[in-house]
């Protein structure tokens, strides 16, 4: 815009100012539709569910919300089965109600294992601090 205005050359100028003026219009009119139009994917109003006898349809919000919470319970309860979590001194240090100060130990590489640590245990948490240091 500053070398046309330099070289007043009025037909750049314009154009600059037409294709500005066209983005702050589409600028404003993203918003304003942002805004007002409705919600995209809307509720989960039927689930189908696999199972032995078959896939099982589940059209109501109760069933559709207990199958949720079956489906969330089995998550957790295979985290709470980590080898982490079984591990009781693993589990105190690095649980959610951990230290911190574990934490760092064992990204510096200083932390003593228990002896009863799983061996996949001990190498996973040598690659995350491998990762770390990088």
């Amino acid at each position: 815009m500053n070398i046309a205005i330099e070289k007043s050359h009025e037909e750049a100028i314009n154009l600059i100012k037409r294709i500005l003026r066209t983005k702050a219009i589409h600028k404003r009119w993203q918003n304003v539709k942002k805004a007002v139009k409705p919600q995209s994917g809307g509720y989960v109003s039927r689930l189908m569910v696999p199972s032995e006898s078959g896939p099982t349809l589940y059209a109501t919000k109760d069933g559709v919300e207990e199958q949720d919470a079956q489906k969330l319970e089995a998550r957790f309860k295979t985290a709470h089965r980590a080898p982490i979590c079984m591990n009781e001194r693993l589990h105190k240090d690095f649980s959610f109600l951990g230290d911190m100060y574990y934490t760092h130990q064992e990204l510096e590489g200083i932390y003593d294992y228990p002896e009863n640590i799983e061996p996949f245990t001990k190498l996973n948490m040598y690659l995350i601090r491998s990762l770390m240091k990088k």
